[in-house]
């Protein structure tokens, strides 16, 4: 019926719904007249049960669902009351709205001969047949409009889709109840951006008519592209046993189960329905997705090859253009060629900008401070967007601004409570001076890798910063004597540099750190430090030019080298 509403479509509720109106529909099967007896009748009565014979089935091809057009030719060719002409255009309108509606069970009925040229259904099938139909003349019955509206199955330009709902209209002014009227109304809202209203014709059409797949199908693309695939993965779950043999539901269950993210139970249907249609271009964009996932771009790019011919500005395959030129080749340039002309189309586009950052973070100190503005737009429409939030901490602690690093940490860890990288949290919590947290998180790194050279320095520094200058110490005189790689011996001089009890000692652990790895850009700084402080400039010179020459960018840097310039000594 027209603005029909129905509650949700969890599957539990829906099994419940088809489950009651099936129990219902078997219980109200119009029966067929008893057999004529031999009783003569009178013309008055004949005439009244020829009407009340045709009201009956009328009414049940009017549902337009598979069980009920064969009740209704059933009921048909069994009416003693009927004329073998209507018992023709009867069987003829059942077969032909079943091919029309249900081409995947009842496209293969055979063809009874048609009606007169001339009657009415016969003009309407004529029409709906080439997707092209009028709007509905005056005095149409209902199954003369709802042969009109079944245009919809095969066309859907503006006009066909304004005839048809007119018919639609006209049609439920009748309040004959008909499913099938409900799945074109679905059809018409979905076709003009209204989903929620084409969800809920959709329900309500499969509630009333479990066999009218057509509207399970529509309610499950509807619940897809309205963000809720795990929905439809659920309604398709509970018809399986009826459906799931069906091109359709195999099609519809891929995507559902592609967009909830379950790329692995996706994969089989992904494929059956490549080897029915290898040219459906989404489905071949979703294998070409779940292959780049899996690391596999070679086997990736034939297939977006294949649907940048069919639609080379699609937003989904402008986006894996990109990530196969980054993610398979290090193309950087030929990346941020897609993603900057998707960008252009969608601008405001966070997965998107979020590819897009993540190249650029990994360039020029110019292309990093680009990433780190279009991190900030996705952190602006979604603040607890973890991706975004890695770019700008990695960026922050690259210029070394620990206040806006301990921020954006604290936001990324409250954001993805499984962050996990305990370098960039130990650093960051011990420049922006919180050492207690930073000793935390050395001590939990150092007990859940033991063996790792990393955690050890972690977490000596994190004792000196504590003032444990005697333990430090004794860790540091263990660690040289055990095997190890040059840059954790050199991290180890460094870190003795700063326990040593003078200058001198100092200068010489640090040239013991500088042997084990020349570009240690701690120990060259320390090393500037100590002569700057001892007054000798040149030899301070000496070593900032080898730290500048290994961190040109470097802030800290930048600020020793202007007070070398102002002592008229540039670097």
């Amino acid at each position: 019926m027209s603005g029909r509403r129905m509650p949700g479509s969890c599957a539990a509720a829906l099994s419940a719904a088809l489950l009651g109106t099936a129990l219902c529909l078997a219980a109200c099967v119009t029966p067929p007249p008893p057999p004529d007896t031999g009783t003569a009748l009178s013309m008055h009565g004949r005439q009244e049960g020829t009407a009340a014979a045709k009201a009956a089935v009328e009414a049940l091809l009017v549902r337009g669902a598979p069980d009920s057009l064969a009740r209704a030719r059933a009921l048909a060719e069994s009416s003693g009351t009927l004329a073998p002409s209507d018992v023709l255009v009867y069987r003829w309108y059942a077969v032909e709205l079943g091919r029309l509606a249900y081409p995947e069970r009842l496209g293969t009925a055979p063809v009874v001969p048609e009606p007169p040229s001339g009657h009415p259904w016969a003009r309407a099938f004529a029409d709906a047949r080439t997707g092209r139909i009028g709007a509905p003349r005056e005095g149409a019955d209902p199954l003369e409009l709802l042969a009109l509206a079944s245009a919809l199955f095969r066309g859907d330009s503006k006009e066909t889709t304004r005839s048809a709902a007119q018919a639609l209209d006209l049609l439920a002014q009748t309040r004959l109840e008909s499913p099938l009227a409900d799945h074109l109304r679905g059809v018409i809202a979905e076709r003009s951006g209204n989903l929620s209203f084409a969800r809920e014709s959709y329900v309500a059409a499969f509630v009333s008519a479990p066999d009218c797949y057509p509207a399970l199908f529509g309610a499950a693309r509807v619940l897809i592209a309205l963000g809720r695939p795990q929905e439809a993965v659920d309604m398709l779950s509970a018809s399986r046993g009826s459906f799931g043999e069906m091109p359709g539901w195999v099609r519809l269950m891929a995507l559902a189960l592609y967009d909830s993210g379950r790329y692995d139970e996706a994969g089989p249907y992904v494929l059956r329905v490549l080897r029915e249609d290898p040219l459906d271009s989404r489905i071949l964009l979703v294998r070409a997705d779940m292959l780049i996932r899996a690391g596999d771009y070679r086997q990736a790019v034939p297939l977006l090859d294949a649907y940048g011919a069919v639609d080379p500005a699609d937003r989904r395959y402008l986006l894996l253009r990109g990530r196969v030129a980054w993610e398979g080749s290090r193309n950087k340039d030929e990346a941020m060629r897609y993603f900057r002309k998707l960008l252009s189309i969608y601008p405001e586009d966070a997965e998107t900008l979020l590819a897009a950052a993540r190249v650029l973070s990994q360039g020029t100190a110019a292309e990093r401070g680009e990433a780190y503005l279009m991190a900030g737009r996705v952190l602006a429409k979604n603040p607890a967007d973890a991706g975004a939030l890695r770019i700008l901490l990695a960026e922050e602690i690259r210029r070394k601004d620990w206040t806006a690093a301990l921020v954006t940490l604290e936001r990324l860890r409250a954001a993805d409570p499984e962050y996990k990288d305990r370098a960039a949290m130990h650093l960051v919590y011990r420049s922006a001076g919180r050492v207690e947290d930073a000793f935390r998180v050395a001590s939990e790194w150092r007990t859940a890798a033991p063996d790792s050279e990393e955690a050890r320095i972690a977490y000596i520094r994190s004792l000196i910063d504590r003032k444990d200058a005697a333990g430090a110490r004794d860790l540091i005189a263990r660690a040289l004597t055990e095997k190890g790689s040059a840059r954790f011996r050199s991290s180890l001089y460094f870190l003795q540099s700063l326990v040593q009890p003078n200058d001198e000692a100092a200068l010489n652990s640090l040239r013991s750190s500088l042997v084990e790895n020349v570009q240690n850009l701690e120990a060259l700084t320390a090393m500037y430090d100590i002569y700057m402080r001892q007054k000798d400039a040149q030899k301070a010179r000496f070593y900032l030019r080898q730290a500048l020459a290994v961190a040109p960018d470097d802030p800290g840097l930048a600020r020793r080298r202007e007070e070398l310039i102002r002592l008229g000594l540039a670097p």
